[in-house]
């Protein structure tokens, strides 16, 4: 058959020299470019706007004719539950003047065979922004994989869609819905106002969402829930509370995993982060890498020491020493310290600086990486166990109100509510413990950030089969069955808006290298992605 021809040629084409200098090319200079939001909106347009060009540029050069059209962000996100409060900006007005691109590719075939797709990708990256560089095989920068090598991807489907045009006079035989939207990696606001573009619905009847899923292909997500605890100005020891609220979270989210069965996704989809507390950490879903508390303990250095490294073993015990694991980019240890003690002043001060490391990542990899507020929320109770409470401080002054941030995963076996009641119960026993409950202001647990619902989607469909084929036709090492991804995405927007219409995630890169300060991707994965994508725009008329 042709599209075997196809499958062929394109599998060879995307590792060519040529065609790996285009991914490379087009990703660093994607990347170059600033997409965090930000309370300055005039440059979040700009630089948004300076990505849309070098996407709308790079499809015009290589890409077949089609129409891009800018959709503005529609008013009527506000009325729908899914609807995230643009938290960064802190104003409803976040959205003025800006848009997502959609490009669309319209089909001459007769015959119409398959279903016009929708395929999606984000812009929007998550803080610290880094410049990009290329090293080996691998592109290096922020949103590297999460999520413009997806936006690279399809670019680059699109331009295959024209070299394959012109070597065998043979396009994709239904339409085709590009959209780059914004605001993912904040609530899903860009997305959100897609899918309830009724107009727009018309042009696709399934919908492939690209995410950082190492060429993976999962009908359904786990969801996620950002928790955010405000701790009162004048509350006592607002870090002791902090941390003993980090602990029982801790176990909440290990009673949510035991609970959680669920046949597409396994216990490790069911994640619990803390991402802030005060002035550590950059984002709620991305893993903290580094803490550092002042002690007032009435102890030698030794004792403490020998404490602290009790509360390491326990910790350890449970999420495992990364200082024994080896990371896979450079073959060094993920974590080359787990803390360190200074003395502050003379020793008979009894004064100390703990600094507490860790390794940062997308709360969907915490299995791989090392959460230095979880870490040290243990180092801290074995201290605390031989001397009731340990006075705490930052070096420098605590924040009023003191706040607290994370998230919490889950699978379809709870809903978004239920999971938002126990982490509410949870914080709630902690401050019924404290000496001083009911002397004051009780602190607040909030969800008003992301608030993602997990879905279970079509575990068997026509596009899913044709996912699969082209997958594994351009070289795909598939896990299967297939499984629900173990992060959270736009998908859930989609499928949710449309029940019965498949949505599928997939896509290059790792997630653990998402939101991590190394983030980076493969090209040769990003090309079998890229080859996967175009491929399937002509097998899935075939199933």
């Amino acid at each position: 058959m042709e599209w075997k021809d196809i499958a062929r040629w394109v599998k060879d084409r995307v590792q060519q020299g040529d065609f790996m200098e285009f991914l490379a090319e087009t990703l660093l200079a994607l990347c170059a470019v600033e997409t965090v939001p930000s309370r300055d909106l005039h440059s979040v347009r700009r630089r948004e706007e300076a990505c849309f060009q070098i996407i709308r540029a790079n499809i015009q050069d290589f890409g077949l004719h089609g129409v891009f059209e800018k959709h503005p962000f529609s008013p009527s996100i506000r009325k729908s539950p899914a609807y995230t409060f643009p938290f960064y900006a802190g104003t409803e007005e976040a959205y003025a003047s800006r848009y997502n691109l959609v490009y669309r590719w319209r089909s001459t075939s007769p015959s119409r065979k398959g279903r016009p797709l929708g395929i999606n990708a984000h812009i929007d990256t998550v803080a610290p922004f880094f410049h990009p560089f290329r090293k080996g095989p691998h592109v290096f920068g922020r949103g590297a994989c999460d999520d413009k090598g997806g936006c690279t991807a399809m670019i680059a489907s699109v331009r295959l869609m024209r070299e394959v045009h012109e070597q065998f006079g043979k396009t994709p035989e239904n339409d085709l819905t590009f959209m780059f939207v914004t605001d993912e990696e904040m609530g899903g606001n860009g997305s959100l106002s897609l899918s309830l573009d009724r107009e727009l619905k018309k042009t696709y009847e399934a919908m492939i969402i690209l995410e950082s899923c190492n060429n993976q292909i999962h009908p359904s997500n786990r969801g996620a829930l950002w928790y955010r605890l405000s701790i009162p100005k004048d509350t006592p020891d607002p870090i002791n509370l902090a941390l003993e609220a980090i602990l029982e979270l801790e176990r909440e989210g290990q009673a949510i995993k035991a609970e959680s069965n669920h046949p597409l996704f396994p216990k490790s989809a069911v994640q619990t982060n803390h991402g802030i507390l005060g002035p550590y950490g950059e984002f709620p879903s991305r893993i903290c890498g580094h803490i550092e508390l002042e002690l007032s303990v009435p102890c030698s250095r030794g004792i403490l020491l020998g404490l602290l490294g009790k509360g390491l073993e326990t910790y350890t015990h449970l999420y495992g020493d990364k200082s024994r694991e080896l990371s896979a980019e450079n073959g060094t240890p993920k974590v080359s310290q787990h803390f360190d003690l200074e003395p502050l002043g003379k020793e008979e001060d009894n004064t100390y600086l703990l600094k507490v490391w860790g390794r940062t990542g997308h709360m969907g990899s915490i299995a791989e990486n090392d959460n230095a507020l979880t870490k040290a929320a243990f180092l801290v109770d074995s201290v605390q166990e031989r001397y009731a409470r340990v006075k705490l401080s930052f070096p420098g002054v605590i924040p009023q109100p003191l706040i607290l941030e994370g998230g919490q995963g889950f699978v379809p076996t709870h809903t978004i509510d239920q999971i938002k009641e126990r982490l509410t119960a949870a914080v709630r026993r902690v401050y019924q413990r404290l000496p001083w409950h009911g002397k004051g202001v009780e602190p607040r647990m909030s969800f008003d950030k992301l608030h993602n619902d997990s879905f279970d989607g079509i575990r068997e469909g026509p596009c899913l089969r044709a996912a699969v084929k082209s997958a594994e036709m351009v070289g795909v090492e598939l896990s299967l069955p297939v499984e629900g991804w173990t992060v959270s995405c736009d998908a859930r927007l989609f499928a949710k808006e449309y029940p019965g219409m498949e949505v599928l995630t997939l896509g290059p890169g790792k997630v653990q290298y998402a939101h991590s300060d190394n983030e980076h991707i493969d090209l040769i994965d990003l090309a079998k992605g890229s080859a996967s994508l175009a491929l399937l725009f002509y097998l899935q008329g075939e199933f």
